[in-house]
Parts: structure tokens; sequence; C-alpha cells
């Protein structure tokens, strides 16, 4: 886009250039003529004497007579054209005058001075900002030339902006993804009903399921594309969302930092809003999100474009490292800034976002799982079912090691508010509902015991609190007395017990939990198989 203006801009104002010289020449056409005649006069002056000077008076007047002659002539014009020179100089310096207050009064002077001031800038420029153009002129500018406005190579270079973060106007958030926003939103993986595809092999069958994402947060990076590590790489992204900071009110921010910065939620784009995308998708991507402004790059991903182009937008950049902003002045100021805004800071896989979100996808993961089984008759009683949850552990399926959070309270931040699942024991409720609402119903003396370790965790039960949680109702059948008596053992004594093997005991459980619920709920269906069978 750079070079486009650049050279179209470079053309008008060398045009320009070319008729206020023109003009400026014929003004001074007669000035010109008078310094050439100046010109010649000096060099007369100078060359006048072509005979030698001195001469005895027979030389003058008998042998040499004709060259004496000669150079008297020469002097005699030498005196002559002096007097000429210091008339003409005269005349000069008056006709100077009068071209400088013409070409003054006439604005051609100046208009030429900045005319060659704005063609060296256009010259040695790297970027828009440099010559003063936005984004959106520049954009206005190309397409009112009949040009799409297109990011070359040539507009990866970055603007370097003094440093000041002291408001949130001063920070753009840069969110990469393979995805296409749509309706003017960034949809969460949550509310797009995203799904993630499984396969698992059992009794020599393969057999594919799939289960939605519960990830509810939209992330950026902060004046910066997302940098690649061992943990993730966004070098194959098609598109760059920027979103004004200042855009994105303070209660919809769940954590800010510098390269993580995510919204509670799906995200609305405001009208300021940037999307870079490749340049034969943009008229798709305007129609989709007509409210933000769209802009195509060449290449086969975004990566690099994003940097230099905010800088065009008046925003400083910085390079974002795994943890934080590689300038330790600027990530600071960062901090500063947002405590000043009451905004948390915060890495999100320290947060009970990320641990809201991880829990409530292992639980779609298991409830998918035990609809495979159940639907696919491979656990239709008791006796079954240890051999398949082997199956599914050398499958790495695991349903017990899928949901052995729900055996834990949060292990993350403590200031958590109203909004947190784990945090406040609630992912226990969601599993027991999430499972009837599916056709597995589970005992309520299993339910009991596994919405208080939730609360609690089972890494925190002692002697203090074991009757309350494993109180075991005498109505309570012979399997759940045994099953939850030997889960009382594993995780309360008086000496120390292996956090490892108060995993295994809950695994241990809710294998037997999930076991008995898919059993009973097959049975459940082949009875209403044989109800409509009889009738």
């Amino acid at each position: 886009m750079l070079e486009e203006i650049k050279r179209i801009k470079l053309e008008e104002f060398n045009s320009r250039r070319i008729v206020l010289e023109e003009k400026e020449n014929e003004i001074r056409k007669k000035l010109q003529t008078m310094n050439n005649e100046l010109w010649k006069l000096k060099w007369e002056q100078s060359n006048g004497i072509t005979v030698r000077s001195e001469f005895s008076f027979f030389e003058k007047f008998v042998t040499k007579r004709s060259q004496y002659k000669r150079f008297k002539m020469q002097s005699q014009r030498l005196s002559e054209v002096a007097k000429l020179i210091e008339d003409l100089k005269k005349r000069i310096k008056l006709e100077e005058k009068n071209v400088e207050r013409e070409l003054e009064i006439s604005g051609i002077s100046a208009e030429l001075m900045e005319i060659k001031q704005k063609i060296e800038l256009f010259e040695r420029a790297q970027t828009l900002y440099e010559i003063g153009i936005s984004p959106i002129d520049a954009m206005a500018f190309l397409e009112s030339k009949g040009i799409i406005p297109v990011l070359t190579e040539s507009d990866k270079v970055s603007y370097s902006h003094q440093r000041d973060y002291s408001l949130k106007s001063s920070l753009i958030g840069v969110h990469k993804t393979k995805y296409i926003p749509m309706g003017n939103m960034i949809k969460t993986a949550k509310d797009s009903n995203a799904e993630m595809q499984e396969k698992v092999t059992l009794n020599g069958t393969t057999y594919e399921y799939s289960y939605t994402s519960a990830r509810d947060t939209i992330h950026m990076a902060m004046n910066d594309e997302v940098s690649s590590h061992m943990y993730g790489s966004w070098e194959d992204c098609k598109y760059a969302i920027l979103i004004p900071f200042d855009d994105i009110p303070n209660e919809k921010i769940g954590r800010a930092a510098p390269m993580d910065t995510f919204t509670r939620g799906s995200l609305k784009l405001s009208k300021n809003v940037w999307i870079l995308c490749p340049k034969d998708e943009v008229e798709r991507i305007k129609k989709l999100n007509p409210n933000v402004h769209v802009l195509g790059y060449e290449g086969e991903n975004v990566k690099d474009f994003s940097q230099p182009f905010l800088t065009q937008l008046g925003y400083r950049a910085e390079d974002v490292g795994m943890w934080n902003w590689m300038d330790d002045k600027s990530a600071k100021q960062f901090d500063e800034l947002m405590q000043k805004e009451g905004i948390k800071t915060g890495t999100h896989t320290y947060t009970y976002f990320h641990e809201d979100e991880l829990v409530l996808t292992k639980i779609n993961q298991a409830i998918s799982l035990c609809k495979l089984l159940r639907d696919n008759h491979l656990i239709t009683n008791l006796e079954e079912a240890q051999n398949i949850m082997n199956q599914l552990s050398e499958n790495h399926n695991s349903l017990e090691s899928i949901l052995s959070g729900l055996g834990e309270t949060t292990g993350v931040e403590k200031d958590i508010d109203e909004y947190a699942i784990k945090g406040k024991g609630k992912h226990v409720d969601i599993f027991i509902e999430e499972m009837k609402k599916n056709g597995f119903d589970i005992s309520p003396v299993y339910q009991s015991v596994m919405k208080l370790l939730g609360i609690v965790s089972i890494y925190n039960c002692n002697k203090d609190n074991a009757d309350i949680i494993f109180n075991i109702p005498e109505e309570a059948s012979e399997t759940e007395k045994k099953v939850i008596s030997e889960l009382r053992a594993a995780l309360v004594s008086d000496r120390w017990i292996d956090p490892n093997d108060r995993k295994n005991a809950f695994d241990n459980f809710i294998t037997v939990v999930l076991s008995e619920s898919i059993v009973h709920s097959h049975e459940r269906e082949v009875g209403i198989e044989n109800i409509h069978e009889e009738k």
C-alpha cells in the first residue's frame, strides 16, 4: 500500500514541480539573459589582451606598428567592458529583486519549495505515518484512483513512537485466528459450538465421537502479534483483528497481560476495529462484518503485518515474549495503567477462567464418551465395564482421568468472582445435571459425596470432615456402602497419604459411578424398547 501511494504521489508532485519550474524559468528568463551577458563580458575582460603590452618606441611606430594598434584597441575595449560590467551588475541586482518579488507574489517560490520538500519526504519515507497519511485516508486515496488497497512487504516496517502508556487509548489488542469473524463479533469457541474430534478403538472397532469446547474467552496480545513458543504457534493464521483497548469495557476484560489479554465471553467489534485478511477475501469479509475496517494483504498468512500496521494507526509497537513485553519500562507502565484502571492482571493458565473452561470441556467429553459406550452397547453390565475402562485408558481416553478435576476445588487464584464455577464448587452440580439431561442418573448417595469433595477436594479430606463427606444413609445399597467406605479409607488416615494414591482412589470411585450410570441407562432403554414391543 505504501509503495503505491508513494508512486502516485511522487508522480503528482514531480508533474507539479515541472510546471512550477517552467513558470519560474519564464519569470527568470530576462535575468538569465542578463547573467549570460555578464558572463560573456567577464570572459572578455579576462581574455581581452591577446598581444603583448610592452613595446619600444621603434616597435610602436615602425616594426610592430599593427600589433601596437591592436593592443591600443583592446585596451580601450577593456576599459569599456569594465564600465559595462558595473552597469550590468546594477541592472541584474535590480532585476533579481523584481524576480523574487514576482515569485513571492505569485506564490510560485513557496509552492515550489513545499513540493520539493514533499518529494524528499516521500522518497525517504518507509511508513505511512512519516508522510502523515492514516490507513483510512490511504485506502480512500487508492480507491479514488481505482486501485484496490493491499498491504505488501513494503508495509512491514514499523514506525517508532514514544512510550506513553498513561491511558487505555495507548493500547491495541491483536487477535490472530484461523477463523473469519462474522456479524461484527468474535465468538468464543463455546458460543460458536466448536467441536473437538476424538477416536477410540474398543473391542477391535474404531469409533469417532465429538464434544463441544467450553472455552469462553477471547485472547489477544497487546501492541504486537502473539509470539509463537513451546506452548503454541500462530504462524499460519490468516486473519488478524486489531481491537482498540479503549473500546473494550473494563468489566468485559477477564485479565490483562501484554502477551495474553482476554475477555469474558464473545466480543462485539466496534467501528474502530481492523481486520487484516488475504486480499482475495476482502469483499466477503466486508459483507460478513459491515461495521469494521477490512484490509487485504499479499501472502499466505498474516504474520508480521499486524505490528507495523498498528504503528500506522498511531500506537507504539512492542515485542511480545512468552511471558511479557520484552521492554521492561513498557511492561512497568502497562502494570501501572492496569492498576489505575482497576483491571486485574494475570496469565490465563493460572486463572479460574482457564480452570472452569477446562473442567467444563472435560465434562462435555466424558458425557459424549458415555453416550458412545451406551449407544453402541459396549457396557451393558458391570462385568463388561472394567474391561472397557481399561481399553479406554490404553487409548488415552480414560474417563476417570478426564473427570479427575471433579474431586478438586480451585487450584489457582483465590480472588475469584461470582461467575467462577470450580472455585465455587459448582462443577460437580453441572456434571450431575448434564449427565441427567443425557439419560444418565447418578445415585443420590454418590452425588452427595461428589459434591462435597468438589468443595473440599480429595487432597483436603481428613478426620475432621470425613463424617460429613462420607455420611452414608441407612437406605444406601450394599454396593454404595462398600464403594464409599473404600473411598473414605483411601482418603482419610492417621498417616500421610500420597497425593497419587488419593487421585487413584477417586479415579476408581468415578469408574464405578460412570459404569453404574451407563448400565442403568442401558437397562432403562432396553426396558422402554420391551414396552414398545409388547404394545
